[in-house]
């Protein structure tokens, strides 16, 4: 999981997701929970690093029962 924090352009805003895919170039793919967003190494951020575990993005879910 990564955190992109772009101040201008196109993708401006800050974006949370998995990486997609890593550009020998320095870019990064990073998919959110609604589109796939193309930016630099010099924006991105490591949050979460890979555990095994299979983490949503978005709102948490809250079980019900027992």
């Amino acid at each position: 999981m990564v955190k992109a924090v772009v101040p201008k352009g196109k993708s401006q805003g800050t974006h949370i997701g998995r990486l997609a895919s890593v550009r020998a170039s320095g870019q990064f793919s990073i998919k959110t929970k609604t589109k796939q967003v193309k930016r630099s190494h010099k924006y991105c951020q490591v949050i979460q690093h890979a555990d095994g575990y299979n983490y949503t993005i978005g709102d948490a879910v809250q079980l019900v029962g027992g």
